[in-house]
């Protein structure tokens, strides 16, 4: 197979390799059973750096804004400020998540369960 004909920069998939093969399969007996079959391989690799940048560090920020929070003092006025940035950053997030998430899913993601604590 040629790659070039296949869109190039996609941003969830890159095409690593492909390959296709013919062959001829009999059914029964004669040379009219004959049957072609071609069986094609195409091996993909996942972008994760939009993972990585939209799910993995703001879950990050968000643990440390938390337990940032616990260690500063309770007559600190930072403190409510870091809480409520947190909880802002959190409930942006799930609405984010299901969005993107397909909404048929069996199972519910890790990620929606350490945002939510379901």
């Amino acid at each position: 197979m040629h790659l070039e004909y296949y869109q190039k920069g996609s941003r969830y998939w890159n095409i690593l390799r492909t390959s296709m093969r013919t062959a001829n399969y009999s059914i029964g007996q004669g040379p009219d059973k004959l049957y072609p079959v071609v069986h094609t391989t195409i091996t993909l690799k996942r972008n994760s750096d939009t993972f990585g940048h939209t799910i993995i560090i703001p879950a990050v920020v968000v643990s440390i804004m938390t337990l940032l929070q616990f260690l500063l003092p309770l007559t600190n006025s930072k403190r409510l400020t870091v809480g409520c940035c947190s909880a802002l950053i959190t409930t942006l997030m799930l609405i984010y998540l299901a969005n993107t998430i397909p909404p048929l899913a069996s199972k519910m993601p890790i990620i929606v369960k350490f945002f939510g604590q379901v």
